[in-house]
């Protein structure tokens, strides 16, 4: 039962003024208790989005850079696709030879019995061949192809042209010395086009190494090169190789085809390695490494 007012003790007045202290403390320190782990768990929650955000703008930027790795493949896809779709057409209107070029190809392919059987069966009157008698030139039309060598001077020389296979899938890879070893020799069409001119030519040409080689016919040869690529195409290519003074069997010319990469061209290369066997030549953007051993 509680003590009335006017029966109170000055000893129970403080001790009644204690306790409503001590209470209005715990109250105090529950409230601030309340308060800090109201701050905790809002600094917690705070943590964690943060670390959500984190995640989230990692997970974008991999899959924004995924994306980009995906666009990056389908264009180069894209690109082989349209350069596939070049390359058959190309074929395709390469097959229907004209009536010039087959003419022309009668004149460069070496004699087969077939061709001796014809010449029997309509045989030709021709005069006695004198000493001073000159080699016959024969005028006809122009013809075109993927790789032209023009030959101007008083003395033309002898041309042979040798090819490597380089295909387009392992364009990644230099040769090796074994496979450097695998030259085949090439017969292209010539046609004199002047008194002091020849058109060295190849109509179509595969994906590889061809080089060209020049030796003097007895003497030394005078001459001016030029390289016509693709002629008469949106391709159309025309290089000056300069003038030669050749007086022995040199290689003047090595190209990469379908490409039209020149091995002398050092700006169609990102850079070169040089060792004992030989340099190879590449190209960083588009992994092209290509190697030519010393003789």
């Amino acid at each position: 039962m509680a003590m009335p007012v006017e029966n109170r003790s000055p000893s129970d007045e403080n001790l009644l003024e204690n306790e409503s202290a001590l209470v209005s403390q715990q109250i105090i320190e529950q409230k601030l208790q309340a308060a800090e782990k109201f701050r905790q768990e809002q600094l917690a929650r705070e943590q964690e989005s943060r670390a959500a955000r984190y995640r989230m703008e990692q997970e974008r930027v991999s899959a924004e850079k995924a994306r980009q790795q995906l666009l990056a493949s389908e264009n180069e896809l894209q690109k082989l696709k349209q350069l596939e779709g070049v390359m058959r057409k190309q074929e395709k209107n390469r097959g229907a030879v004209d009536p010039a070029e087959k003419k022309l190809m009668a004149y460069a392919a070496p004699p087969d019995k077939t061709a001796d059987s014809q010449l029997k069966k309509a045989p030709v009157t021709q005069k006695p061949v004198q000493a001073n008698d000159k080699p016959m030139s024969v005028s006809l039309p122009q013809i075109k192809g993927d790789l032209k060598l023009i030959i101007a001077g008083n003395k033309l020389p002898e041309t042979t042209i040798t090819f490597k296979d380089f295909a387009l899938s392992r364009r990644d890879r230099p040769f090796s010395r074994a496979e450097s070893l695998r030259n085949s020799k090439i017969v292209p069409l010539i046609a004199d086009s002047g008194e002091n001119t020849r058109e060295v030519i190849i109509v179509k040409a595969n994906p590889g190494v061809y080089t060209i080689t020049i030796e003097p016919a007895g003497e030394v040869a005078n001459i001016e090169l030029s390289l016509k690529l693709y002629e008469g195409t949106s391709r159309a290519i025309t290089r000056t190789l300069g003038k030669h003074a050749i007086s022995y069997r040199q290689a003047v010319c090595k190209i990469l085809m379908p490409d039209g990469i020149f091995w002398d061209d050092n700006s169609a290369f990102s850079g070169n390695m040089e060792d004992s066997d030989g340099i190879t030549k590449f190209n960083s953007e588009n992994g092209l490494m290509w190697k030519e051993y010393n003789d």
